[in-house]
């Protein structure tokens, strides 16, 4: 299963709403939206879970 990767939204008021994205601890290319626990584990100074089993670029020996 993928993350989503929500896109930038203008909002009537005229600013941005945006999603923090995650990027794979091993090559960190962008894989997709945060997810609320990650967003948890920043704020509380806890470590980040390993996301490689996630990333497109790790997963198919970098050929994506």
């Amino acid at each position: 299963m993928t993350r989503p990767d929500s896109p930038d939204r203008r909002l009537s008021s005229g600013g941005t709403r945006i999603r923090v994205k995650r990027a794979c601890n091993s090559c960190a290319r962008y894989i997709g939206d945060a997810t609320d626990e990650e967003i948890e584990a920043c704020l509380t100074g806890r470590p980040l879970p390993d996301v490689r089993h996630e990333c497109p670029h790790c997963t198919t020996g970098g050929q994506s």
